[in-house]
């Protein structure tokens, strides 16, 4: 009893592309352009350091201003507000410096890959650059 083993694969026929020569100096221009690509300040960063000034002077007026007590055992109004101020600024720039961190990672990242898969192009073509002597 002889079984057979088959698998459906296509071959696809290999169709040269067009290829465009970059002279050397240009490679290595265009390598040096993008490893000098530094992610733009963003919304996040900025928004952090609002909130984050907003948190600390609430924080000083809560801390240093005299607030009118209704009883001596409880807090008045405005104090309660201040502290409330100071939580909610604070948890907000915490997270709009987080928010700018993976932004700023991811920016980072991309630009690494580019120049990798550069780098990549020259290992395959047996490409001596200048920028690895």
């Amino acid at each position: 009893m002889a079984r057979k083993l088959t698998q459906d694969m296509d071959i696809v026929k290999y169709r040269p592309a067009a290829v465009l020569p970059v002279p050397t100096q240009e490679w290595e221009f265009i390598k040096k352009k993008i490893g000098r690509i530094k992610p733009s300040l963003n919304v996040f960063l900025s928004l952090g350091f609002f909130c984050l000034g907003a948190s600390l002077t609430a924080f000083y007026r809560a801390r240093s201003a005299s607030f009118p007590q209704d009883t001596p055992s409880t807090m008045s109004v405005d104090h309660v507000v201040a502290w409330m101020i100071v939580v909610v600024a604070l948890f907000l720039a915490v997270s709009s410096f987080t928010f700018a961190w993976f932004r700023r990672r991811d920016t980072t990242q991309s630009v690494d890959d580019i120049i990798e898969y550069l780098q990549l192009i020259e290992q395959r073509h047996d490409f001596d650059s200048p920028s690895k002597n």
